[in-house]
């Protein structure tokens, strides 16, 4: 539940930085002379939509190979209410033991405000746990985090 609240939290403050950052702009470009306020307009606004859009990106990962002696099975798991775990496990054929290395999760839904380090799998007993680390951050600044184990 307080993953759903800190979605909303993050919408409700990105919503009001944009609101007051535009307000802030705008009393700016007031200030200005006519012929400069013009050109100053679509300067500023185009700068802060590529700054904003930038704040987003997240280097790419780089991609895994799987030969034929292995198999990836998916699981998904239902974690609250609006957010659910993809799992994909990497199977042995040989033994049917899962690969730490080639298996990993994420995360999906409402997941404004949040990311889903996987960090390995753990098998104990015949049970397989997820081990992960859920970052929680505020327009970019991670303000927390927590490690989780997820059973499947």
């Amino acid at each position: 539940m307080f993953d759903l609240f800190w979605s909303f939290f993050n919408v409700a403050f990105l919503v009001a930085f944009v609101y007051f950052l535009f307000k802030l702009v705008r009393r700016a470009i007031l200030q200005l002379p006519d012929r400069q306020s013009l050109l100053a307009t679509p300067v500023l606004t185009i700068g802060l939509i590529a700054f904003l859009a930038g704040l987003g990106e997240s280097a790419p990962e780089k991609g895994k190979t799987i030969g034929r002696e292995f198999t990836a099975e998916h699981q998904t798991v239902k974690l609250t209410l609006a957010n659910r775990l993809h799992v994909t496990l990497v199977k042995n054929n040989s033994d049917g033991r899962v690969d730490p290395g080639l298996s990993y999760s994420i995360v999906s839904g409402f997941v404004l405000g949040r990311k889903w380090n996987h960090l390995g799998i753990k098998e104990k007993n015949g049970q397989i746990a997820i081990l992960g680390h859920m970052k929680y951050n505020l327009l970019g600044w991670e303000i927390m985090g927590f490690s989780r184990e997820i059973p499947l």
